[in-house]
């Protein structure tokens, strides 16, 4: 984890004033025509693609996506967008031009990162010199993180989501391409399997070979009747749905001239050898080409245009729907909920109204992508698209928050009344975008304009990639909100390149900003444990299905008993006390743990009521453990936590009983209201058995 002063000074002692993006980039073109280029491009996709694992994967045989010099993808798809320019070489070179081909394109790839970047170096300086404004909010300066920020998104969910995508337009693949989406979906996940095949056999050969025959290129071809074989489909469908992201032999890719430009690879990233033979460097690249391609097909297509984009707006709040439902339940998710005036008006709809207890989430969704002209830094079109994206769909959202608040406006569902309890104490608005938006959270952080009010908070702006997997790691309510409750509270703190990196980073370590740090940058390898997770889960990948930390750091203690009791319970005070309980650090979790034992075993050997008292931050919580009845111990347990709310000049306190067997929670209590001094007080608790105010046991 980095502090953000430290990253800009590196940018501004690193850039330096040379040649032009243009001049590199053209270079580099004339560099990736060269004889046996392929050969490179393959050596670069092996190194920097391929994960390698022995018995079980773990965030180790990851820690090479994260070095600086690994190539992403949006680079390698570059130096193939440039190789396909002319006429591709593929004979073997000797070792040595290889190596030589591999430091060249090295350093070309570093020099024009260095020049796109050489904008954001100018207004640090600027800004060192007095100026004020924030570079961020320039689009040649936000260009560069727009190229670099990496993925946000599993090679598996573009092409799992497809499914899910495209299944109201089944007809019209039918009708129009001859296959249906889910004959795509089995074809190309067989070409990624031919290839993970072939991985082995590659590397087998290698080793059997000597060095002037060592090429990876063998492991990134397939052939026709392989996927066929692998498939059992019908060879003229396996070969449709192939040559649907087959590159044009007759197109070479001419106006790719930068690279923000439009590259054919990134829709078309199949290349054809031969008659039966085909060339894919990254499969990645082929399932997000099936995630987003069908759309632009069927949207040229001006009979079916309307449908297409409705259908392509219903999977994304239908998606939304369906991950919130993994952690609240289908009977507490809302799809397309208006909101109605007392004129039978409609005057706003949420897209996805998910509820636990007195907590909302309101989803506002969009399908908008960050156009090219956007990712070359045109700031009057990146400023549009982000305004679309998620400008609007935020006010959208604050709007109807607002009036969910407000007990003279209804709510309709499927034209009935949703009779619920709208007294929320805190409202989370999800502004949730369909595709891949490079950048987002760095565009959020520094665009987003927003207000809050006490009972909503800061926006939380994502991609559906991003709600997958938050709600399939964290897939219980209380977990879940106590997670996106911190995120929002430390937005204009923390940066990453996506969001995934700082979730990986609160599973490993419970996030937590000290008031004193301005900003925290947290580097993209804490995300690795989720990645390994992730692909467990989906991929069937031998690894830990979750990640060390949080979630299993306290397992089979009183603190886990506790916190699993209260995780589905819709009461708002068991709600408060499991959010406070979960933002407790690791000594005070461990302290708890050993006064809740002994609370139990002294309960258990004599019968009579024990208690302890713990303090932390602005609140805090009493404990007492008995057999007793409500009416015994009510009282009791009441004075005791009003005392220590007041000894503590607390805002808040609970009030807990549990039964020694099981650490079975009995009753919950809370007193949330600001701290005051009162006569009153004073002398209540000075008739209290306790007298100090430390907020220990007693």
């Amino acid at each position: 984890m980095l502090n953000i002063n430290c990253i800009w000074q590196c940018l501004v002692t690193t850039v330096s004033m040379k040649r032009s993006e243009n001049q590199i980039f053209k270079e580099l073109s004339k560099l990736c025509t060269s004889k046996g280029y392929p050969h490179v491009v393959a050596y670069f996709c092996f190194r920097d693609n391929t994960i390698q694992f022995s018995e079980e994967l773990t965030g180790e045989n990851l820690s090479h996506h994260f070095y600086p010099e690994r190539l992403l993808r949006i680079e390698i798809s570059a130096l193939i967008g440039t190789m396909v320019k002319g006429d591709i070489d593929f004979s073997l070179p000797t070792p040595e031009e290889i190596q030589k081909l591999i430091d060249k394109t090295e350093t070309l790839l570093h020099e024009l990162h260095l020049a796109i970047a050489r904008p954001f170096q100018e207004e640090l300086k600027s800004f060192e010199t007095g100026k004020k404004e924030n570079p961020f909010k320039r689009g040649a300066v936000m260009r560069e993180a727009i190229l670099y920020s990496g993925e946000s998104a599993f090679s598996f969910q573009y092409r799992d989501f497809s499914l899910s995508k495209y299944k109201n337009d089944e007809e019209w693949f039918k009708r129009h391409l001859g296959y249906t989406v889910s004959d795509a979906h089995q074809i190309i996940s067989a070409i990624f399997n031919i290839q993970n095949r072939k991985i082995t056999e590659g590397l087998n050969k290698i080793r059997e070979s000597t060095p002037e025959f060592w090429t990876y290129l063998p492991i990134y071809t397939f052939t026709l009747d392989e996927v066929v074989q692998k498939t059992g489909y019908d060879p003229d469908i396996v070969k449709s749905v192939i040559h649907a992201f087959v590159k044009s032999n007759k197109s070479n890719n001419k106006n790719f001239k930068s690279i923000s430009d439009f590259n054919e690879i990134s829709a078309k990233p199949i290349l054809k050898i031969n008659k039966s033979e085909y060339l894919l460097f990254q499969p990645y690249s082929l399932f997000e080409a099936f995630y987003e391609s069908p759309f632009f097909w069927m949207i040229n297509d001006s009979d079916y245009k309307d449908t297409s984009l409705k259908n392509r707006g219903n999977f994304t709040e239908e998606f939304s729907r369906e991950c919130l439902s993994k952690v609240f339940g289908n009977s507490r998710v809302y799809k397309s909920v208006e909101i109605i005036d007392k004129s039978n008006i409609s005057v706003g709809e949420i897209d996805v109204l998910a509820i636990h207890g007195d907590r909302a989430i309101v989803v506002q969704a969009k399908s908008k992508k960050l156009t090219i002209e956007a990712r070359k830094g045109n700031e009057a079109k990146l400023n549009s698209d982000f305004q679309i994206a998620i400008q609007k769909s935020y006010e959208q959202g604050y709007s109807c928050s607002e009036l969910l608040l407000r007990d003279d406006y209804s709510l309709k569902l499927d034209d009935k009344v949703l009779n619920i309890n709208r007294d929320f104490k805190e409202i989370h608005i999800f502004c949730v975008v369909a595709d891949h938006f490079p950048a987002l959270s760095t565009l959020a952080f520094h665009k987003l304009e927003y207000k809050m009010s006490k009972n909503i908070l800061h926006p939380f702006v994502m991609d559906v990639f991003h709600l997958d997997v938050m709600t399939e790691i964290l897939n219980t309510p209380l977990q879940f909100l106590s997670y996106i409750k911190r995120r929002v509270s430390y937005a204009e703190k923390i940066l990453a390149t996506n969001e995934g990196v700082i979730l990986g980073y609160h599973l490993k370590n419970n996030l937590w900003v000290e008031d004193k740090t301005n900003y925290l940058y947290i580097t993209d390898d804490w995300s690795g444990d989720i990645e390994v997770a992730m692909l467990s889960r989906r991929e069937s990948l031998p690894g830990n299905k979750i990640p060390d930390g949080i979630l299993k750091k306290y397992k089979n203690t009183p603190f886990d008993t506790i916190i699993d009791q209260i995780s589905e319970s819709q009461n708002p005070a068991a709600i408060e006390l499991g959010l406070f309980l979960l933002q407790l650090g690791e000594d005070t979790i461990k302290k708890m743990n050993e006064w809740f034992e002994m609370i139990k075993n002294r309960c258990l050997d004599d019968g009579m009521n024990h208690d302890f008292s713990i303090g932390a931050g602005e609140g805090g919580i009493s404990v007492h453990c008995n057999e007793e009845e409500l009416f015994e111990f009510e009282p009791r347990l009441s004075a005791h936590a009003l005392g220590r709310k007041y000894l503590t000049k607390s805002d808040q306190w609970f009030g807990v009983c549990i039964r020694p067997n099981e650490f079975e929670l009995k009753y919950i209590m809370l007193f949330d209201e600001p701290w005051k001094q009162s006569k009153e007080m004073e002398q209540f608790v000075s008739s209290l058995p306790f007298k100090d105010n430390e907020g220990t046991k007693i």
